[in-house]
């Protein structure tokens, strides 16, 4: 997509976040990465299966995580409250990983209108190879910021857009031991 001299960064990221995290979700992002053993193929794909997916409950989550094998920290998601506000952490191993390829997420906010948080992180992915996944698969722009942290040796890579006065973020994360963490934060108008 071209950005016009009438458009705004924001306009354009506006529409590219939504799209990328879509692209994401539908692609099968099956390509072999270029090192085998580079986890970061995989990790990719299985965000674009579950988090990408931006599921407003922790049940939908569980139905995306469970039909990959995934299996909930405390044996079957119970079952929503609809009298309470969200406050809620759910995590999902998959069967044969310890926390290799795991899935966290926070709901949190009245049922009106709350954030959800979801994450996946994996070991052994190379942060170049991760990004390099990324670009190749979606219509993201470079990111809106960049960090790294020499002491850590993690690195940074963040999108940040505005859909219906909402922020929407997502963010890549890579450090130098070969964990790395892709994460997307929303909002859900409930009813």
């Amino acid at each position: 997509m071209l950005v016009t001299s009438s458009q705004s960064k924001g306009e354009h990221m506006r529409f590219l976040l939504p799209c990328a995290v879509m692209v994401l979700g539908v692609l099968g992002i099956g390509a072999a990465s270029a090192d085998d053993n580079d986890n970061a193929v995989r990790l990719v794909e299985l965000f674009a299966k579950t988090c990408a997916k931006k599921p407003a409950s922790a049940e939908a989550l569980d139905t995306l995580a469970r039909g990959l094998g995934y299996i909930h920290q405390h044996g079957p998601v119970p079952a929503d409250d609809p009298t309470r506000n969200y406050d809620d952490i759910h995590s999902w191993k998959l069967r044969d990983q310890d926390s290799n390829f795991g899935i966290s997420t926070y709901f949190e906010g009245p049922r009106t209108h709350y954030q959800v948080s979801c994450s996946l992180s994996a070991s052994n992915v190379a942060g170049p190879s991760i990004m390099a996944v990324i670009k190749s698969k979606t219509a993201l722009p470079d990111p809106q910021s960049t960090k790294l942290d020499s002491e850590s040796g993690r690195s940074n890579f963040n999108w940040t857009t505005e859909i219906d006065g909402e922020q929407e973020k997502l963010d890549v994360s890579a450090a130098t031991n070969g964990r790395a963490s892709i994460s997307i934060s929303y909002f859900v108008k409930g009813h």
